[in-house]
């Protein structure tokens, strides 16, 4: 949601469903998240470009070169590479695999990521209502449509009490 003075983002998790926050693309997600809030405007390159993409700086720099360095996620190898700039502009075009990119400048670095986004993944927007008549076949038999994880919680919880009870009478001196 973003007003005229605040940008809000809700962000709700899961945590027995699909295991989001356990996934790659989790970190970047948040990247992007704090990005929008904090309005990269004055980022010399977007945030996020799919492999294969050219990183083309958004607005003019003054530097002749710029040094662009990597570190990609599948194969470890990290290196730099000096960039000409010509007419205040570069472009970085060995983007085929997915990592952590960054372009140094004479006044900072600018960092970016490619990524192999899920376009569910990085869709911010609510998801739509599930249609009727979807029904959920992998749990439905189990303990009566239930998770299990309460029922273990419940033991461990009345185990625990049991010790510390039986401990504190001295039952097991």
């Amino acid at each position: 949601m973003q007003t005229a003075t605040r940008k809000v983002v809700y962000l709700g998790l899961d945590v027995l469903g699909d295991l989001f926050f356990l996934q790659v693309a989790f970190p970047i997600l948040l990247r992007n998240v704090f990005a929008w809030i904090h309005e990269q405007d004055s980022e010399l390159v977007d945030p996020v470009y799919a492999p294969g993409e050219v990183i083309r700086a958004r607005f003019a720099v003054a530097d002749a070169k710029v040094e662009v360095g990597f570190r990609h996620e599948w194969t470890r190898q990290e290196g730099r590479r000096e960039v000409d700039v010509v007419d205040g502009r570069f472009a970085f075009a060995e983007t085929a695999e997915p990592g952590r990119y960054w372009v140094r400048t004479a006044d900072r670095d600018f960092r970016t990521t490619v990524n192999l986004f899920d376009p569910a993944e990085s869709d911010l927007r609510m998801p739509g209502t599930a249609p009727a008549g979807d029904i959920d076949v992998e749990r439905a038999g189990f303990l009566f449509g239930r998770d299990l994880w309460p029922v273990l919680l419940l033991a461990a919880a009345v185990l625990w009490v049991a010790e510390w009870v039986l401990f504190h009478r001295r039952f097991t001196e």
